[in-house]
């Protein structure tokens, strides 16, 4: 079976996982990617024999609506953050901010750093730097669990973004909605942004609304019981 899930926040991904093999009293479920605690939005979702159906989903193209604060600075890059810095230890260089004097951006400069970051043969693939705190391998081990050992080193990765667009921009909070390639992560966008600006960034919201073909519209029913809004791909 083949399920899309909408994930609520506080939620974790393997909380939606462990209902929805309860409610289907399967042996085995996996999904398609998946989302931090913070973030909402579109999980799929398969149990038993379908599971072997992931692989192919997981490298899908995905769709997201994000929130970024232009004015904080965390070592998770969210709202979920152990600890807050005033400066940006990036490139081997520090950038000190004052938040007193903090100027506020223009739309106009905000879209010109995101359209930086945006695929096209023109534009190579842009080098962000991964979240301290993510899922990722590196030598075998997740990056949250190198950054609770005490790792500071910087990784970068090749992250392939098809289109940003600015949906509304009320200072110091940005709202947008990203096209993006598996692998990228949102919170590497919100804090480039926010080093390029010289303000600071962080994501406050998150929500997946898309993996391939399939969107968080081609959800049509709900558990009351679970409030895990789910349907079957027919």
């Amino acid at each position: 079976m083949l399920l899309l899930a909408n994930k609520a926040s506080e939620r974790t991904s393997n909380d939606v996982v462990q209902y929805i093999k309860y409610f289907t009293k399967s042996k085995k479920c996996g999904h398609a990617g998946t989302l931090d605690p913070m973030a909402t939005g579109l999980m799929i979702l398969a149990t038993d024999d379908d599971t072997k159906k992931l692989h192919d989903l997981t490298g899908k193209d995905k769709k997201y609506t994000a929130t970024i604060d232009l004015g904080k600075i965390s070592d998770t890059r969210d709202l979920e953050y152990r600890e807050q810095f005033t400066q940006y230890e990036f490139d081997d260089s520090q950038i000190e901010i004052d938040w007193k004097k903090l100027a506020r951006p223009t739309m106009e400069e905000i879209k010109t750093k995101l359209d930086s970051l945006t695929f096209s043969e023109w534009n190579p693939l842009p080098q962000l730097p991964l979240p301290p705190f993510s899922a990722k391998k590196i030598w075998w081990k997740k990056r949250y669990d190198l950054a609770r050992e005490g790792s500071q080193e910087i990784v970068f990765q090749e992250m392939k973004i098809f289109d940003i667009q600015i949906v509304s921009y009320a200072a110091p909070l940005v709202q947008i909605e990203c096209h993006v390639a598996s692998g990228t992560y949102i919170r590497s966008i919100a804090y480039r942004l926010g080093k390029e600006l010289g303000t600071g960034g962080i994501l406050t919201q998150l929500e997946r609304t898309q993996i391939g073909e399939y969107s968080l519209d081609d959800i049509w029913s709900y558990d009351p019981a679970s409030k895990i809004p789910f349907s079957e791909v027919v």
